[in-house]
């Protein structure tokens, strides 16, 4: 970009949006670009004495306007990333300022990892793609790319490019968690609880006791079979205080539950009292008075084995006295209990509606929501016989269909672990 040679002390507005950007791209050019970060005024490299500092000509911009003073011989400026707030922006605004006529030299390093953000923000998918590639491909170690396009893709279905993409830049930038969990979750989801266990304890060698990293490792121990470590992992660590952190709290139930499946009676019986009186330490304060229909109805289903109808029949009762009637997991379970307590009428009018919610959530877009709707009628199909199938085997067929689309759906791992067992019985 050269400054006209006939003004002096001129103040001249680049607007730094990629260069090769579409005509459409320009048609409605928003806010200004912001600098109110030093860590962003030090990224950008004047060179040949180029100057750079916050702008005080405009005092309506201030605080979010960059100068930068050329010297005679003209200079450059080289930015080596975009500021946060940038990537909302339309455009990017720099007020250059030069004591005489100068040639000026402005580049913005990852003006094609913006521009796929720009793209992607206007539902342009595919041009996106080609942009972050791009980016990618000029700097094949460029976080903010590597990142945008995995996201990109995984949303696409395409995981396994997604997958090497995100871990590529969880190598970038490991001290970003939420990045290195999203790897190691994606990582589980494709059933290498391996590689997923493997990124997980590298993060933990970096920061020892992170309540999301231990969360993290605990659930894919689950999902490994390793249900004695997931337990060591949750009670060994004290987590901070949440709120309503029901990821945890679940983690913790399905972790018990799956310990009983293997257990001896007497054991098998407590690891199921244990799931409904979390410890202190995992921080879960706010459910100690919250009860389960579902833990409720696997202790009658465990009482009911050991032939111990009286408490059996009192677990029953309490699974359908708790209060959660959505059209859900728990909601399910309730439902269960006041069939098998004699309260049929009620059972079954919840019962049409939420069989009538499970096949619209069976045909959603979203896997997860399939998975959990496989499940959920694999748990229906285990106390009702098909006109073909005996329940148990409709159940299973369920089961293994949820773990197909979601193999970290732990719920329907411990499910199947009890029918397996012979534990999931009318």
């Amino acid at each position: 970009m050269t400054t006209p040679t006939d003004l002096h002390r001129l103040l001249s507005l680049a607007f730094i949006l990629l260069l090769f950007a579409t005509q459409s791209v320009y048609d409605d050019l928003e806010v200004f670009a912001s600098f109110e970060k030093q860590s962003e005024i030090a990224a950008i490299k004047p060179s040949s004495g180029v100057r750079i500092a916050s702008s005080q000509r405009f005092p309506a911009w201030a605080g979010n306007s960059l100068e930068a003073v050329f010297p005679p011989g003209g200079g450059s400026l080289e930015f080596s990333k975009v500021p946060t707030d940038w990537r909302r922006q339309q455009s990017l605004l720099l007020f250059v300022w030069s004591e005489q006529p100068a040639e000026l030299k402005l580049t913005l390093r990852d003006a094609a990892c913006l521009f796929g953000e720009i793209l992607y923000s206007r539902a342009r998918h595919d041009e996106a793609i080609v942009a972050w590639r791009s980016a990618v491909a000029s700097d094949p170690r460029h976080f903010s790319a590597l990142r945008d396009l995995g996201l990109e893709l995984l949303e696409a279905g395409r995981m396994e490019e997604a997958l090497t993409l995100l871990k590529r830049a969880s190598e970038e930038r490991p001290e970003l968690l939420s990045n290195t969990i999203l790897v190691a979750r994606l990582q589980a989801q494709a059933g290498n609880t391996g590689a997923s266990r493997e990124t997980l304890d590298l993060a933990l060698k970096r920061r020892p006791e992170n309540d999301r990293l231990i969360e993290s490792l605990a659930a894919v121990e689950v999902q490994a079979g390793n249900h004695r470590r997931a337990l060591e992992l949750l009670t060994q660590h004290a987590f901070e205080p949440k709120h309503q952190s029901y990821s945890l709290l679940h983690l913790w139930q399905v972790a018990q539950l799956m310990a009983s499946a293997t257990a001896s009676q007497g054991d098998a019986i407590e690891h199921v009292r244990l799931a409904q009186r979390p410890p202190s330490s995992l921080g879960l304060d706010d459910f100690a008075t919250l009860r389960s229909a579902r833990l409720l109805v696997f202790e009658a289903l465990l009482h009911q084995v050991a032939s111990d109808q009286a408490s059996a029949g009192q677990a029953w009762r309490a699974a359908a006295q708790t209060a959660d009637e959505a059209l859900g997991e728990e909601g399910l379970f309730h439902a269960l209990a006041l069939h098998k307590i004699g309260e049929t009428a009620r059972a079954e009018a919840w019962l049409k509606d939420f069989l009538s919610m499970n096949e619209r959530r069976g045909i959603s877009g979203s896997a997860t929501s399939r998975a959990q709707a496989h499940y959920l009628a694999g748990v229906y199909a285990a106390f009702h016989s098909g006109p073909s199938q005996s329940g148990p085997d409709q159940a299973r067929g369920y089961f293994r269909q949820s773990l197909e689309l979601d193999q970290t759906s732990l719920w329907t791992r411990q499910a199947l672990a009890w029918l397996d067992a012979g534990l999931l019985v009318r």
